[in-house]
């Protein structure tokens, strides 16, 4: 288990009167808006500004989006498979919006869209919504790129020509986005091409570190 920060001035004062004004803030918007059960709003604030780290709130932002939006679309079963372990505001967010929460990991899936757990049992499903990671290859990393932190996992940072840190090496698709998008890739795709070309021609310039 990570230990627990020291008991600083930061840690226990200046962060629960930020944690403190936002949770506020949240409550006072979602009244002002006249949101249906405004307290709901607050509670999600609370269970995403937990997270110790950038990736840890933006995971948490993710599974409470992922929570709330899919039950719009029909019965929704949210598999944990070890990857995340929602906290009493989220599990109560999930139950309020009808979401079956199951714990037990995943061994494989079968057929069309089934789940078969370790433990035997199945859930045949209509299909399956499927959180990925962005970076699966070193390369980018081995070559020297900048990379950044976001709630898919690791990223390449580059600039508008999709150009990375380093010079001649230019990335697009999952590998250089915040998160995967088939539209932002094929998109991203035509100007890192475009733009190496270029630097063949004009010679290679390297994104801001």
């Amino acid at each position: 288990m990570k230990p627990l920060p020291e008991p600083t001035f930061d840690f226990v004062i200046f962060d629960s009167i930020v944690i403190g004004a936002f949770v506020g803030i949240a409550l006072v918007l979602a009244h002002a808006l006249q949101l249906d059960k405004p307290y709901w709003v607050p509670v999600s604030c609370l269970a995403v500004i937990q997270g110790s780290s950038l990736r840890a709130v933006w995971s948490k932002q993710l599974q409470r989006i992922i929570g709330t939006v899919l039950p719009d679309w029909g019965t929704v079963t949210l598999f944990l498979n070890d990857a995340f372990d929602p906290d009493a505001a989220q599990l109560a967010a999930l139950e309020q919006r009808g979401v079956k929460v199951e714990r037990t990991r995943m061994a494989r899936i079968a057929g069309k869209a089934d789940v078969i757990l370790r433990d035997g049992r199945s859930y045949p499903m209509a299909g399956l919504f499927v959180v990925s990671q962005t970076l699966g290859s070193p390369l980018a990393e081995q070559l020297g790129c900048v990379l950044e932190e976001g709630p898919m996992g690791m990223y390449v940072r580059t600039d508008e020509r999709k150009a990375s840190t380093v010079a001649g090496v230019f990335c697009c698709g999952d590998a250089a986005r915040i998160a995967g998008s088939v539209a932002f890739a094929v998109a991203d795709g035509a100007m890192a091409g475009v733009a190496a070309h270029q630097s063949l021609v004009f010679g290679a310039v390297a994104a801001a570190a």
